[in-house]
């Protein structure tokens, strides 16, 4: 048998293997249910890390949800729910229908008890990250090892972490589009799997803002790695044929959906301006990752308009080592290039989303470019990946000059400058250690290997787990699929149930749900006006459209009368409307205008 050695490829996919029988074994999750499970008297903290409260669109909507589908026996409509919901939603819950085909991560469901299958989930997802970003990595040119440290930092990179339990099939499935695309010159098999990994990527997670920005930094790479003189025919047709059918396929899917989200009130149909308060902020930590947070994932500032999600960005080391490196007496002699074939379209792109992420570009300009369905911070994600493969394209083809002075100057000018700007030593402490190591690193791999490559991949990745690997919590999945908690908590449930055919205890999101009851206070991902119409018969339909038709928490309100919109996606309903039964309608109610 021959051995396996660091340029095999084989050697990476038995590395998440072996990580994976420990993951799964484990039933290990990135969740951060253990902060519901509090809530009603279960001590279950995570084997490692700290649930994040941040994350509350995972802990509080897509797990309950997900625990409510397998409650449901899979089904696609929530008939453990009292408001009867479909949860063929934007999040990818692992219904048992033809959709599965397009959820691979979600097969394990079918064999698997809920805990395992759910650990399984976020598993396959990394998986196909690491390995998927490694390979389109590798297509840029270069070598097995350099390339899966450089998506192991991709993976451990602020947008990726902090977005990961909610938009995990997003990021995993785009490299593979990439893979499949680049292919299709070899074999018309690869026509298939783009069709495949395409419908995968959005069936997986259903949000435009982040396939737009996407689609974008897929033209980038095309552009730099096929030469677009030898594309034949027959490929274009295929990669053409292999998009419109994945797109019939996601649209038939999700038409329903569709159809009922974009009437909505919120989220609707958006139409934003370009540009934020915090574009500036985000731009430069596309070349600081960490300057914005400390060792424990609070924001350092714009705490009051801002969360650490809203203002991450896809960032490593990368871009920064080679602006540092990067020999430019010998770039001015080596590079050979056509401007207009090679760096237009590119430009364009980066254009575009360096106009759109910084600039107030008004909406009435966006929209013939479909822009103002993408707000600026989520584009900042495609920018902050787009700088990074450019990054990873000036690694392999530029000359560098990697010597250990050269080490040792960065090494100080970089940590003195996360000193300044974090107010001193002891705020800076993880980037000043991940700096040490790095450069100890980077000088072995130069002194012995004298591979520049792998010394600046190495110190990337470094940086990167130093600075992102605690932020999502190792948490046993088992605790969040167990049934039949014995608590106070739970207690108050069953009687109210028990008496009014309804839980009327304030829990957020659908947390009551997801352990198995119905519950007045939920999450509806999807408007439920007929339900709301039988509720609430004497009241205008049209004043309790501007109220009722949108994504919304609800929230049951002890005596009180009034119909509020308490947020955006919040609304206040009298709590007693509930109390003479699920179906009874509730007069002298008013909406609070």
């Amino acid at each position: 048998m021959k051995t396996l050695n660091i340029n095999d490829s084989r050697l990476y996919l038995l590395i998440c293997l072996l990580f994976g029988v420990i993951y799964v074994t484990n039933a290990w999750s990135p969740s951060s249910y253990s902060l519901a499970l509090d809530g009603i008297g279960i001590d279950a903290h995570p084997d490692f890390g700290k649930a994040r409260a941040i994350r509350s669109d995972e802990w509080v909507v897509q797990t309950p949800l997900t625990q409510a589908l397998v409650n449901n026996g899979f089904e696609r409509f929530n008939h453990t729910s009292i408001y009867k919901e479909d949860l063929r939603i934007n999040y990818g819950l692992p219904i048992f229908d033809w959709g599965l085909i397009f959820k691979p991560a979600q097969w394990g469901y079918l064999i698997l008890p809920p805990a395992y299958a759910f650990s399984l989930y976020y598993f396959a997802l990394f998986a196909f990250f690491v390995i998927g970003f490694q390979k389109i990595i590798k297509i840029m040119g270069a070598d097995e090892l350099s390339a899966f440290l450089l998506s192991v930092a991709f993976y451990f990179t602020g947008s990726v972490q902090f977005w990961w339990t909610v938009n995990a099939s997003t990021f995993a499935f785009f490299p593979w589009v990439l893979y499949s695309l680049y292919n299709i010159k070899s074999s018309s098999i690869y026509a298939i799997l783009l069709f495949w990994f395409l419908a995968c990527w959005q069936i997986g997670n259903l949000y435009p803002p982040f396939t737009y920005a996407l689609l974008l930094v897929a033209i980038v790479w095309i552009w730099n790695v096929v030469d677009l003189r030898t594309v034949k025919l027959r490929e274009l047709i295929l990669a053409i044929a292999a998009g419109i059918a994945a797109v019939v396929v996601v649209y038939l899917y999700f038409h329903d959906y569709i159809e009922l989200m974009k009437n909505t009130v919120y989220p609707g149909v958006r139409s934003e301006n370009g540009g934020s308060i915090i574009s500036w902020a985000m731009f430069q930590s596309l070349f600081f990752p960490s300057l914005w947070f400390d060792k424990n994932y609070e924001l350092l500032k714009w705490k009051d308009i801002s969360n650490i999600c809203q203002i991450s960005t896809w960032a490593t080391l990368l871009p920064v080592l080679i602006l540092f490196y990067t020999n430019y007496k010998k770039v001015r002699l080596t590079l050979s290039f056509n401007l207009l074939d090679k760096f237009l379209i590119p430009a364009l792109c980066v254009m575009i989303m360096l106009l759109w992420t910084m600039f107030p570009v008004p909406a009435a300009l966006g929209k013939y470019l479909f822009l103002d369905k993408v707000p600026a911070v989520r584009m900042m994600l495609g920018l902050g990946l787009v700088v990074n493969i450019l990054a990873v394209i000036a690694l392999i083809r530029i000359p560098l000059n990697v010597t250990a002075c050269r080490i040792g100057i960065f090494t100080i000018i970089y940590a003195g400058l996360f000193i300044i700007f974090k107010g001193g030593i002891k705020p800076a402490q993880v980037e000043l250690i991940a700096l040490l190591i790095g450069a100890l690193v980077s000088l072995v791999l130069i002194r012995f290997k004298n591979n520049a490559m792998l010394a600046l991949s190495s110190l990337t990745v470094i940086y990167s787990l130093a600075v992102f690997f605690a932020f999502n919590p190792l948490q046993d999945s088992r605790f969040i699929f167990q049934k039949n908690y014995q608590t106070p908590a739970t207690e108050i449930y069953k009687q109210q149930v028990s008496q009014y055919g309804v839980a009327l205890a304030a829990m957020s999101g659908s947390i009551i749900n997801g352990l198995g009851y119905p519950s007045g206070n939920h999450v509806l991902t999807t408007p439920q006006l007929a339900f709301w119409y039988k509720k609430f018969p004497n009241l205008n339909k049209e004043e309790m459209n501007k109220i009722f038709n949108r994504y919304a928490h609800i929230h049951l309100v002890p005596e009180s009368n009034v119909i509020e919109l308490s947020a955006t996606d919040v609304i206040s309903v009298p709590q007693r409307c509930f109390m003479s039964g699920i179906d009874t309608p509730c007069k002298n109610v008013s909406i609070k205008k």
